[in-house]
């Protein structure tokens, strides 16, 4: 799940004016060719600091191949992505915070395999992100950057200065929590509410540790339904999450709590000082979220250390995150040309030299020296060097499930409205049959 940011009256305008046109640049027809005439059109949900920082990219490689290559944010990008693809006016290349949306839309793209050089393309990505948006045989959609939801957040000067330690496992993760409580504070920041999306925090931790205890394998079966969403492996990763987060003193808050108060506030006692708790677990996209002066220099805040391995379980580095995949709509030499470009090694140079990027390159070689910041430089050779890397398996799983039963039965967990084995069941009931 993706936070949502502000968008522009420009954006909202400008999205709108392009869904009432019927003659859009782009080509709603896999495998179409169409004129693109020096234009190419690219959409996407990115927004905010983070989409000026994708313009200076998008502004380097309009002037690198001599094409006019547009980017616009648009609100809604579900709802308004499937209503132009739908109306003959998909645009030429959009950007999928999803990979359901974009393969609910696969008919009506052109296959990357029938595209540009695929095998060069993803020759150097981190592993498992070159088959996130795959079907029939055939890939959709590849991630031009990536995002990472497997980090925990701590003081570091605070943190360093009472002893602590990073763990090397989650035994070593609960004796240090038990530590920091004996210490005399919450160790973990922890709220989920999020509107019609409360729930999807709580089933980010779950994924986590089914990632970590059943490994990239089970995981892809578990997000696919090969296997029983209420898995024994997945009532155990929920355990474990309770364990760790819901023992009581071991959050700031109690779960009652926990589901009122909005997540980002819920983080805010990370940076007070004192400290109000010393570890959270959210993704690179949490820096946004700080005040600004933590924002300016987070590492003069913030340290950071990827989730760490389950005892029995999953015996490589297993990273959870997300992305935001490209796809084509058109099929011309314009488009080929712009597509080659953005999965490439060096796409993205860029845009994370922007004040303020979230960006994360989805290839393990690229130049860590490139980013402007020094948390993303820091994380991001880790991150290449990961085993396996999979997408947030809600984004993965049927609407109905991932962004449904899901998050609404979790919420009714930990919030103690019903068990476990109920929730899990609940979910399992949910999942489509066709």
């Amino acid at each position: 799940m993706r936070r949502s940011k502000a968008i522009s009256l420009a954006a909202v305008l400008g999205a709108t004016a392009l869904v009432a046109s019927a003659c859009g640049g782009g080509s709603s027809s896999g495998g179409s060719t169409g004129g693109g005439g020096g234009k190419v059109e690219i959409v996407g949900a990115i927004s905010g600091t983070n989409a000026d920082a994708l313009q200076a990219q998008i502004d380097a490689l309009a002037q690198e191949t001599g094409i006019d290559v547009t980017f616009t944010t648009i609100p809604d990008f579900d709802t308004v992505i499937q209503t132009r693809v739908q109306g003959n006016n998909a645009p030429d290349i959009a950007i999928f915070p999803q990979p359901g949306v974009l393969l609910d839309l696969k008919d009506d793209m052109v296959a990357l395999d029938d595209l540009i050089d695929l095998p060069t393309a993803t020759a150097d990505m981190i592993p498992g992100l070159s088959t996130i948006a795959q079907a029939d045989g055939k890939t959709y959609g590849l991630p031009i950057s990536i995002n990472v939801k497997s980090p925990v957040w701590y003081p570091e000067t605070e943190f360093t200065d009472a002893g602590y330690q990073i763990p090397a496992d989650n035994d070593a993760l609960l004796a240090l929590t038990d530590q920091i409580k004996n210490d005399g504070t919450p160790p973990w920041c922890f709220g989920f509410e999020a509107g019609a999306a409360t729930g999807w925090y709580v089933t980010d931790w779950i994924e986590q540790y089914v990632l970590v205890i059943g490994g990239p394998d089970f995981y892809d079966q578990w997000t696919s339904h090969q296997v029983p969403f209420n898995d024994p492996i997945v009532k155990q990763a929920a355990e474990a999450f309770s364990e760790l987060i819901l023992t009581p003193g071991n959050a700031v808050l109690d779960p009652a709590g926990m589901a009122a108060t909005p997540w980002a506030d819920a983080l805010q006692p990370l940076v007070a000082d004192p400290p109000g708790c010393y570890m959270a677990r959210q993704g690179t996209f949490v820096i946004g979220q700080f005040p600004p002066e933590v924002q300016a220099d987070p590492t003069a805040y913030l340290g950071e250390f990827l989730f760490p391995k389950y005892p029995g379980g999953y015996e490589g580095t297993a990273v959870l995150g997300g992305g935001d995949l490209a796809a084509a709509f058109t099929d011309n030499e314009d488009v080929k040309t712009v597509m080659e470009a953005l999965f490439t090694p060096t796409w993205g140079e860029v845009w994370a030299a922007q004040p303020n990027s979230e960006f994360i390159s989805a290839y393990s070689t690229f130049d860590a020296s490139k980013y402007n910041s020094a948390i993303m430089g820091d994380l991001a050779p880790a991150i290449a060097a990961a085993d396996a890397f999979r997408f947030d398996g809600s984004d993965l799983m049927p609407g109905q499930v991932g962004s449904g039963s899901f998050w609404t039965e979790m919420t009714a967990w930990v919030t103690g409205q019903e068990d476990l084995d109920t929730a899990l069941q609940n979910i399992e009931n949910t999942w489509p049959t066709s």
